[in-house]
């Protein structure tokens, strides 16, 4: 709706292949940096990613004359998109090591499930309210990911760990 309907059809690809081409370089740079930082600060640079666009998208009036912020939140998103994608990829073979056709069976279920819905009812809300539905599933999906890994934590701290006599 940003870019059709303010500057033009004719530029939607272009827009999508600068969202592309970000998305692609950040896939390349999300593990070494994961490597530098941890996981969880590269989830929550995404995570802040999506915030900081949405807050644009809800504050920005677009006009032809702002052609490079057009440009600027699809690369930003990209970025983020690129950062989710692999990680909770990265994630889901770690969590289920002995079962990741079932988990990755089931990650793909709810990403095209939450497709399905978002193209169901484009057409009846208004650009406010989608802004508002992505971001309480990016709040939610934050809390899981939080819950999940105090989870995580707690159980490897339960496990008890025989330390040989002698050292």
């Amino acid at each position: 709706a940003y870019i059709a309907c303010s500057w033009g059809v004719h530029h939607v690809g272009f827009v999508t292949v600068c969202f592309g081409v970000c998305g692609a370089m950040m896939s390349l740079m999300v593990g070494p940096l994961v490597k530098c930082t941890s996981q969880m600060a590269v989830l929550f640079l995404a995570a802040l990613a999506n915030l900081g666009i949405c807050i644009v998208l809800f504050l920005w009036e677009p006009s032809p004359e702002s052609k490079t912020m057009y440009f600027v939140i699809a690369g930003v998103w990209g970025m983020g998109d690129a950062i989710w994608w692999s990680q909770v990829t990265a994630l889901y073979g770690l969590m289920f090591p002995n079962d990741r056709e079932a988990a990755f069976s089931n990650l793909y279920f709810w990403s095209f499930l939450g497709f399905f819905l978002s193209y169901s009812y484009a057409n009846y809300f208004t650009v406010a309210v989608k802004i508002n539905i992505l971001l309480g599933f990016l709040l939610t999906g934050i809390v899981g990911y939080i819950i999940g890994q105090l989870k995580i934590k707690c159980t490897t701290r339960r496990e008890y760990v025989a330390i040989p006599e002698g050292e």
